[in-house]
């Protein structure tokens, strides 16, 4: 896969550290930038044995898998930052990590009004994953100074965009159907007569129930066409005095990684228990999963494509 850490930075430290955040933000140029990329980078290569061919096993990668790393111009914009949108006080300094692709951009000259901008940015991103792949990903989206000045000076604000990027982002389930097209890449023939979302679920749907308990949306790859909510099981405060069960899911070279995690907690005094799936393209076996249920009290999966 394509999938690199995407690092954007909000707050006072930007200024501080003499970040850029205007022309050319994404590119090269600006020392703070590359540097922060270019040192988690290192993080993964060194500590996590991200290296290519070996733990990381991505086909082709993507550039940004050097360094990504950019601020946000909160000053230039008139939408509240990234930091505050998810949670933070107004003047902290923050840093946001998103698993992204590549640059995709997309070139729209002619717009002069948020409702025809909105409809070049949705049909730019049903492309994203592929147009066959539907709900496919997540995706953050950089809006230039020259598009965001569309959007400011029609009064949209930045939820009204997520809300209008949703609705035009539903695709004709006829349209996604392997063969389709004359594309064989697809899903089931059930979603014919269906409409499917880009994204899955609204940016405006709440994570939280009314009684205030974490909700996580969960896809079941065997089975579902659509999210489904499930409550989180709580998190243990300490590995400590736990059985930890490993699952391999047969995938290449997975066992590498999943064994040198399994001798780091081996190495902290914490019972460890390797199982492995029979092959990568079927759930594990009902045997075995009673068998892990039985027998640990924790299991981590190594999951990766």
């Amino acid at each position: 896969m394509f999938v690199g850490p995407v690092v954007i930075v909000n707050g006072p430290i930007r200024r501080r550290i003499g970040m850029n955040a205007k022309g050319n933000a994404l590119g090269q140029g600006n020392r703070a930038n590359a540097a922060i990329g270019r040192a988690l980078q290192l993080v993964i290569r060194n500590i996590g044995e991200g290296r290519p061919q070996e733990v990381d096993r991505a086909t082709l990668g993507n550039p940004g898998k050097l360094t990504y790393c950019f601020a946000e111009d909160e000053e230039g914009s008139s939408w509240e930052p990234l930091s505050i949108e998810r949670g933070l006080a107004p003047g902290q300094s923050a840093v946001t990590v998103f698993a992204g692709y590549g640059l995709h951009g997309v070139v729209d000259q002619k717009s002069r009004d948020p409702e025809s901008l909105s409809r070049s940015y949705a049909e730019s991103l049903k492309a994203l994953s592929n147009v066959k792949h539907a709900p496919a990903c997540d995706a953050l989206l950089v809006v230039c100074p020259e598009h965001h000045r569309t959007f400011r000076n029609a009064g949209w604000s930045k939820a009204r965009l997520y809300e209008e990027l949703y609705r035009l982002c539903e695709i004709p389930g006829s349209d996604l159907v392997a063969g389709a097209k004359g594309i064989a890449e697809g899903g089931p023939a059930s979603l014919a007569g269906k409409a499917v979302n880009k994204f899955g679920r609204s940016p405006r749907q709440p994570s939280d129930n009314q009684g205030g308990e974490k909700l996580t949306v969960l896809l079941d790859p065997t089975s579902e066409r659509s999210p489904t909510i499930r409550p989180r099981l709580p998190r243990p405060e300490s590995l400590d005095g736990l059985k930890i069960g490993i699952l391999d899911i047969a995938k290449s070279r997975g066992d590498v990684f999943l064994h040198r995690l399994g001798d780091r907690l081996s190495e902290r005094g914490i019972a460890v228990t390797h199982y492995a799936k029979p092959t990568n393209t079927r759930v594990a076996p009902l045997p075995l999963r009673q068998q892990i249920a039985a027998e640990v009290d924790l299991v981590i999966e190594g999951l990766s494509d």
